[in-house]
């Protein structure tokens, strides 16, 4: 099930980060803040820091698939769901009208029905 997008961005210092937009079942629609972890200490830390509100809500992987594409693994914070995380996957779309305002192909968050 696609719940949402991760859309690269650069603020005006030049740093870049994400937007992470998640609409989750029966929740409302949050945005999040994520950037590069600065801090990561070894190949277990997150890639990547998911905030919300200047507070920690999560992190993310980078991750290769068994056919050798690469793709990012995460979780964040989430009242309602096992153990309050909601695990993802973040994919490039594969479909062509599915671009963003730049024309590159847009990440779309997925989580599973089972989840």
């Amino acid at each position: 099930m696609i719940v949402g997008t991760l859309e690269p961005k650069t603020n005006k210092d030049g740093k870049a980060y994400f937007d992470l937009n998640m609409k989750i079942p029966f929740q409302k629609e949050q945005s999040f803040y994520v950037a590069a972890n600065d801090k990561k200490t070894g190949e277990n830390s997150p890639d990547l820091n998911i905030f919300l509100s200047g507070n920690k809500a999560g992190a993310i992987w980078k991750k290769k698939s068994n056919k050798g594409e690469d793709y990012l693994s995460g979780s964040v914070f989430c009242l309602g769901m096992p153990n309050n995380r909601l695990g993802f996957a973040v994919f490039k779309s594969k479909d062509e009208k599915l671009k963003d305002e730049k024309g590159n192909p847009v990440n779309l968050v997925v989580i599973s029905e089972g989840e």
